[in-house]
């Protein structure tokens, strides 16, 4: 890659100070809300009933509750069946005068009777008739904890969130930082021109393409403890460098400058 293709690669790719900082800070924060969700138990809480709901037997059940109409149900078919053996002409007799105990019909008719009115029995026909039979079972109760979880912020901001961007911002170590509180170039870590490794390189230089010349700091100040590397308009006779001639004299419409970290404050942010 060369050094005019990467310059312009950088431009399109870099963000604004107040833009990078306001990224930083949103990651810094996103991280350390994701660290402390991943520790809590309501996350945990959550997982447990993710794994549970999304199981093969949940969703049967489910299923089977939730579609089920209560006329396909074994009770009902008993209920109907024992109302049709009510009105069988022996079952009849036997209801007003007792006789014909032995009869089939009554014999049926007997036990599902007595079935019926069972306690357990009641219980079931009384399960199956309620429309919202699901949300009284302990998977139902489950299956809506699991659901308003899902609507939860924290929960909703943890399963959503850019781990990747969160990986890399865990990777970073602040080693170095400027509050730029200094008011001359000379007194701080930093020094005009490019970072180039021999001293013997010209730092202070332009490239051949650009309308400002480097002005080996005098362009650069600060207040409040901002940075400012002002343009000025004024024409200037400095050095450029030119990706065919090299480095050439140039005449420039306007001055601005460069400033690196001087070698004593080199900057890394990775481990």
């Amino acid at each position: 890659m060369n050094l005019f293709f990467l310059r312009a690669y950088l431009r399109r790719q870099l963000l604004s100070t107040p833009k990078f900082e306001q990224t930083i800070e949103q990651t810094r924060l996103d991280s350390e809300r994701y660290h402390k969700i991943e520790q809590s138990d309501k996350l945990r809480e959550f997982l447990a009933l993710e794994k549970q709901v999304a199981s093969a037997e949940f969703q049967a059940k489910k299923k089977e509750l939730t579609t089920k109409k209560y006329k396909d149900t074994d009770e009902a078919r008993k209920l109907a069946r024992l109302e049709k053996l009510a009105k069988d002409k022996f079952v009849r007799i036997y209801l007003k005068t007792g006789e014909g105990d032995n009869r089939s019909a009554v014999m049926q008719y007997e036990e599902l009777r007595k079935e019926t009115e069972s306690d357990e029995f009641i219980r079931r026909n009384a399960f199956w008739q309620d429309a919202h039979r699901w949300d009284n079972t302990e998977e139902g109760r489950q299956d809506a904890r699991y659901t308003a979880l899902m609507q939860d912020p924290d929960i909703r901001f943890y399963m959503g969130a850019d781990t990747h961007a969160i990986e890399q911002f865990d990777r970073f170590e602040k080693v170095y930082e400027d509050v730029f509180n200094w008011t001359r170039l000379e007194a701080s870590d930093w020094r005009s021109g490019m970072n180039y490794p021999s001293n013997t390189f010209v730092r202070n230089h332009a490239f051949a393409n650009e309308q400002q010349a480097y002005n080996k700091g005098r362009n650069v100040d600060t207040a409040g403890g901002i940075l400012h590397i002002k343009t000025i308009k004024e024409k200037v006779t400095a050095p450029a460098w030119d990706e065919k001639k090299g480095m050439v004299m140039s005449d420039f419409q306007y001055t601005s400058d460069s400033i690196t970290p001087s070698a004593c404050a080199e900057v890394s942010v990775h481990r």
